[in-house]
């Protein structure tokens, strides 16, 4: 993520919410390389297929993407933090409705 993006983020949602979004962006974009053999299926930490140094690798980041997940959960349920989620995202939200 450009650094740039980065700021822009810091200044509309805030330090610990664009550091926490920052971290979930370049956990799933790591996703594909770490924890996929083929590109596209997960693989089990316990698979064959995966090197031992690529286990730990992709367990890091799968515990890091659902920590993130659950934190970017908790932080938009409440409802100011909704309601800019929602503003911000507007034009995505009328693109793709429930």
């Amino acid at each position: 993520m450009a650094r740039r993006q980065e700021d822009d983020l810091k200044n509309v949602f805030g330090e610990e919410t664009a550091t926490l979004m920052i971290s979930e962006a370049h956990c799933e974009s790591m996703f594909e390389q770490v924890n996929t053999v083929d590109g596209s299926h997960m693989e089990p930490f316990t698979s064959d297929s995966l090197e031992a140094d690529k286990k730990i690798e992709a367990m890091r980041n799968a515990n890091s993407i659902k920590k993130n997940i659950q934190k970017l959960v908790r932080i938009f349920r409440r409802p100011e933090k909704e309601a800019l989620l929602r503003k911000e995202f507007k034009d995505a939200i009328k693109a793709n409705p429930e």
